[in-house]
């Protein structure tokens, strides 16, 4: 019998947030189409640094998801995600999931100790800037993803394109793309300007990082294949 599998959403939960409720019911209605049965915990950003340990707050989980949302906790919501890339946990990140990711990146990997993200750190040194403002935000709109002809991304979806719903304002620092590279945390997806909206961290599991959110694209007849794969890791 397959395990029954526990996927942790990093983030502070609120009842009336719609990206809340579609990243529950897109979960539930691909783990169904997967035929695994699976349970669903929310974990509030302050969790790890209440807890002191994070193997405590995080072990148990079979996934992690880094939601979407404001982080009331943003040093707390980074210890959970580097548990995770440092553990080889399963890890979909999904706007803010992402851009946290891309700044315990930058502070964990490339030695960048002040690495700052612009909208929580409006008055950080520009250089420190990880993540900026985005020239084109899409907040809101359906538009095409682009993705790189042998990433990850292109082989899961199956195809080189991808409409998807564009949420965040902000992204990864563009001077800071070829250093992220280097470090294996490619851009895999660019918006039709060409700025960055997918990574995908070599040599893990699975550790993918969107500044779409692929819940709204999901639908119990028409599974997401990042959401599937996410699941299909945890499962292993």
């Amino acid at each position: 019998m397959e395990r029954h599998l526990l996927i942790g959403i990093l983030g502070d939960r609120e009842e009336k947030r719609p990206s809340h409720a579609a990243t529950n019911a897109a979960i539930r209605h691909t783990a169904d189409a997967l035929g695994r049965e699976v349970s669903i915990e929310w974990i509030p950003t302050n969790a790890v640094e209440t807890a002191g340990d994070a193997v405590a707050v995080l072990g148990k989980f079979d996934g992690l998801w880094g939601g979407p949302g404001e982080y009331w906790n943003s040093n707390g919501a980074l210890e959970a995600i580097r548990f995770a890339r440092e553990r080889d946990v399963p890890y979909l990140g999904t706007c803010q999931g992402a851009q946290h990711a891309v700044v315990g990146f930058a502070r964990d990997v490339l030695g960048l100790a002040r690495a700052a993200h612009a909208e929580i750190r409006p008055d950080a040194d520009p250089d420190d800037l990880a993540v900026v403002p985005m020239s084109c935000s899409f907040v809101g709109e359906d538009r095409t993803v682009r993705f790189l002809p042998d990433s990850l991304a292109a082989a899961w979806y199956g195809k080189q394109t991808a409409v998807e719903r564009f949420t965040c304002r902000f992204g990864l620092n563009p001077a800071l793309r070829t250093k992220f590279e280097a470090a294996g945390f490619r851009a895999s997806g660019t918006d039709e300007t060409g700025e960055v909206r997918l990574l995908e961290l070599t040599g893990h599991r699975f550790h993918i990082v969107t500044l779409f959110q692929p819940q709204y694209a999901s639908a119990p007849d028409a599974i997401h294949p990042l959401i599937r794969v996410f699941l299909l890791a945890a499962g292993c």
